[in-house]
């Protein structure tokens, strides 16, 4: 029993890291980090109301790591911060022209590649391994916080 929870463990360990290096690849082919495509996913996502706080919260980043990420983007233009009437602490993410074509070229085909793959998975899939993943997550998060 023990040498077949290890086996899984292992197996899980090896599609996790597997799919964590094909983003990687895909951020590098663009000559970003891991951590800036998914900012920039987040902030594609939520294009009306996006906050540092919510790309953090959603995508599990530290808040540093984004801070860095979102000046960097805004160095180059691709975002500007605006006041957010409801919370003045965080601002507005919105994403520039300059920053909608970057955006696009970037995530365009991902976006489709992600949607191909989950179609191919079928329903019954997809619903079984977001379902999967979220109890060993939530399982997982549990433990850890007994151990503390």
């Amino acid at each position: 029993m023990k040498d077949d929870i290890k086996k899984h463990i292992k197996e899980y360990y090896a599609y996790w890291l597997g799919l964590n290096n094909l983003y990687d690849e895909w951020a590098k082919s663009y000559n970003m980090s891991v951590h800036s495509l998914f900012a920039l996913y987040a902030i594609w996502e939520n294009q009306e109301n996006c906050t540092q706080k919510i790309i953090c919260d959603e995508w599990l980043m530290p808040k540093q790591t984004i801070n860095s990420v979102l000046k960097n983007f805004k160095d180059k233009g691709y975002i500007e911060l605006l006041v957010n009437e409801n919370d003045r602490r965080n601002k507005i993410i919105h994403l520039t022209p300059i920053g909608k074509i970057y955006a696009q070229d970037v995530l365009q085909d991902l976006l489709k590649l992600e949607e191909s793959v989950m179609h191919k998975m079928g329903q019954t899939n997809r619903e079984s391994m977001t379902k999967n993943n979220a109890l060993f997550l939530e399982l997982f998060k549990k433990e850890m916080e007994t151990k503390k």
